[in-house]
């Protein structure tokens, strides 16, 4: 049975976050000759302990198949309300059947409420079945993210 729980970084680098995290580097992003796979544990780290950056794991009987990462701060516009920026959400392919993915957001988005935060913000990109899950969920799109890669 899947479960989502808030989980410090150190434990699911132990659950070998970094094979998912490449995975997901590999499957989303753009311009991987110029911009290499290379996270930074230590800010990383840093920011979990100041309560800015907060992980989640979705297990299944024990193994690690997805995650997802917010960073939760006041906006620089609206200090009174917590927000909670989706810095990556990831399940593994061959465990997207069903409603993991929804179960990963609905149940970060809980956690992360109960914690105060009160707006959620996903970039996904245009061909992700990400959209179709945040759709369902009740979410808009709301703007355009436009990207420039600079030599």
């Amino acid at each position: 049975m899947m479960r989502v729980e808030e989980t410090a970084v150190s434990r699911l680098i132990e659950d070998d976050l970094e094979t998912l995290m490449h995975a997901h580097w590999k499957e989303c992003a753009t311009d991987h000759e110029a911009i290499p796979f290379d996270p930074d544990w230590n800010a990383a780290r840093v920011m979990e302990h100041a309560g800015i950056l907060r992980f989640f794991g979705l297990f299944d009987d024990g193994e690690l198949v997805g995650y997802s990462v917010y960073e939760v701060a006041p906006h620089l516009h609206f200090r009174s309300t917590l927000h909670a920026f989706c810095q990556g959400i990831y399940v593994k392919p061959e465990r997207r059947k069903g409603n993991a993915g929804a179960k990963l957001i609905v149940e970060s988005e809980r956690l992360l409420a109960a914690r105060g935060a009160k707006k959620f913000t996903y970039c996904a990109p245009h061909a992700s079945n990400l959209n179709k899950v945040l759709e369902k969920g009740g979410y808009a799109s709301t703007e355009t993210v436009y990207t420039k890669l600079v030599a």
